[in-house]
């Protein structure tokens, strides 16, 4: 990594040529998933394209260790061959750790799991700009998940717009949102949505110049040089007068996402019911069985993105705190 390096050694001189190794894009994925995959049997029904999007920043051993633990899986099941449903488990174990099916969870707690990712899809099902929602799960998985919803991109994008960055941020606290209305009280389990949130807000604020009250500036050195003395001043200090109204734009945009996704839930009330119900009784619902519980339309499947122009968002919560 660059960032590692004692500067000296990046000094005009020292290297003629470099060659930076980067993750595979979503065809390098595609292509290098069909490699491995030709040392286990296929089914007719495998996506690669599919696993590759939902695969998004994975590395080269990451995609081969998918195809592996999908071949585990089969043989498991006792079929001489690896399906979509092998591929698609095993990405979710290699990226967010196996299925804890056998741990013990409280009846309230799985209520408000199944309520609180029920928040998340339907946030995203009803903001055109938000990651487009792949399937919702209440069943814990590795150490810190008592529930996750995974959204699956189009597209490899490296640019985000304004509405993209503001929709995932609505997402990320539909959650709290949901436990608010159904509950009337909050817990620990959107901890890891309140940190996301942070996060973004302090990027579009600091770093991306999206505060019409602050302006396009930049505020704030991200992150620090490894190999800068502790005794040394901050890079692009700014006064305490600033840092209070960064603070304050931070908190208007958080709270503003968090009152859209309130609106959203209190309009769509009754979705949140049935999903919430049907996550209780399925556990896991896939997008295209959400459409047929809601009665919605699904998404075209193509690559355009909305006009103006995005972990998987895995849920949230600690194994000792909650959801």
């Amino acid at each position: 990594r660059p960032d590692s390096l004692d500067p000296a050694l990046l000094r005009p001189g020292r290297f003629d040529r470099r060659v930076p190794v980067e993750l595979p894009d979503l065809k390098g994925r595609e292509d290098i998933l069909k490699v491995h995959a030709k040392k286990v049997k296929i089914g007719d029904n495998v996506d690669f394209n599919k696993i590759a999007r939902m695969a998004s920043g994975a590395s080269g051993a990451e995609l081969a260790n998918i195809v592996n633990e999908a071949a585990l899986r089969a043989v498991r099941a006792g079929r001489g061959f690896v399906t979509q449903a092998d591929m698609e488990e095993a990405r979710d174990k290699v990226s967010y750790g196996r299925e804890r099916r056998s741990r013990r969870i409280t009846d309230r707690e799985r209520k408000l799991t199944a309520y609180h990712e029920a928040g998340h899809a339907l946030v995203a099902l009803h903001n055109r700009y938000a990651t487009p929602l792949h399937k919702v799960t209440i069943i814990p998985r590795g150490q810190a998940y008592l529930g996750a919803t995974f959204s699956m991109p189009k597209e490899d994008a490296y640019t985000r717009s304004k509405l993209e960055l503001e929709a995932d941020m609505e997402m990320t606290m539909g959650g709290r949102a949901a436990e608010e209305i159904v509950i009337g009280d909050i817990t620990t389990g959107a901890s890891s949505d309140i940190n996301h949130l942070s996060r973004i807000a302090r990027l579009m604020v600091c770093m991306y110049g999206m505060s019409e009250k602050l302006g396009p500036i930049k505020y704030g050195n991200f992150p620090s040089h490894p190999h800068m003395r502790i005794d040394m001043p901050p890079e692009d200090a700014v006064s305490p007068e600033t840092a209070r109204e960064i603070d304050l734009e931070i908190r208007r945009i958080s709270e503003r996402a968090m009152q859209s996704a309130r609106d959203c839930l209190n309009t769509h009330r009754d979705e949140l019911e049935k999903l919430a119900q049907a996550l209780l009784e399925r556990e896991t619902l896939s997008i295209d069985e959400i459409n047929e519980l809601l009665g919605r339309k699904p998404e075209p499947d193509d690559t355009g993105r909305p006009e103006t122009t995005l972990r998987p968002t895995e849920d949230d919560g600690t194994a000792e705190q909650g959801l």
